[in-house]
């Protein structure tokens, strides 16, 4: 898979130190975006590593990747975590963000995430063609809206504890079908349950796509096995280039 150049506006970032860890940076497009980005353990500046670009569920943020990352790899993969585009509040009062999923694939995302990616690939050592959106919820939900938007500029999506979004944009199939997909879902979810997850693969699966479902003991939480199959996932995915 080939990715042409990523085209982005300028942003305010600057280098971070090099070693493993988090970091802060502001993405400018219209305007100011958070962004968490979690370097690997024994960062080496001259090798290539897979970027996941994680897109958190509904009312939380872009600190989400702090509890996912240790689990799924510490030195496999850079993460970057994107801050939702839309301020709310959460049922215990505190401020999270969402993404608007109803309203489909918005221009502010979709700057906003192609800037960030932009942004990392001019800091950081990352392989254009490893690319990888992952996303929880309505997060997922975006994420397969922006790997379907644009098809060629990403190695994967990883779905979990998500369904399909309406009217699904899977228009261009014969370019779509080039997007590997990773489905994870709780056996108990009761916010979207296991039969809708199954019912997606199925269509992915129909139109041809190379779509892999993994179902878990949970509910709406994300089990540790989800994250040690998505590791196994994307390596595998790499491996078979």
């Amino acid at each position: 898979m080939i990715h042409t150049r990523w085209a982005a506006p300028v942003t305010t970032c600057t280098a971070p130190r090099v070693e493993e860890g988090f970091y802060k940076y502001t993405i400018e497009t219209n305007k100011a975006h958070r962004t968490l980005t979690f370097l690997p353990t024994g960062f080496v500046s001259t090798y290539e590593y897979p970027l996941i670009v994680f897109l958190h569920r509904e009312g939380n943020n872009e600190q989400q990747i702090k509890k996912l990352m240790p689990h799924l790899s510490r030195r496999n993969y850079i993460c970057m975590g994107l801050r939702g585009t839309v301020p709310m509040y959460r049922e215990d009062g505190r401020q999270g963000f969402g993404w608007d999923s109803d309203a489909g694939l918005s221009t502010e995302l979709e700057d906003f995430a192609l800037a960030a990616i932009d942004d990392a690939y001019d800091r950081l050592p990352v392989n254009a063609n490893r690319i990888f959106l992952a996303g929880v919820g309505e997060g997922a939900a975006q994420a397969y809206r922006l790997a379907f938007s644009f098809p060629n500029k990403f190695a994967g999506v990883i779905a979990l504890n998500s369904k399909l979004p309406k009217n699904g944009p899977l228009w261009r199939l014969s370019q779509t079908r080039k997007v590997p997909v990773f489905i994870g879902h709780g056996q108990t979810n009761f916010e979207i349950p296991h039969a809708q997850a199954r019912q997606d693969h199925r269509l992915l699966y129909t139109a041809g796509m190379d779509v892999t479902f993994r179902s878990y003991e949970t509910n709406e939480r994300l089990h540790p096995a989800m994250l040690r199959d998505i590791d196994s996932w994307i390596m595998n995915k790499i491996v078979a280039e």
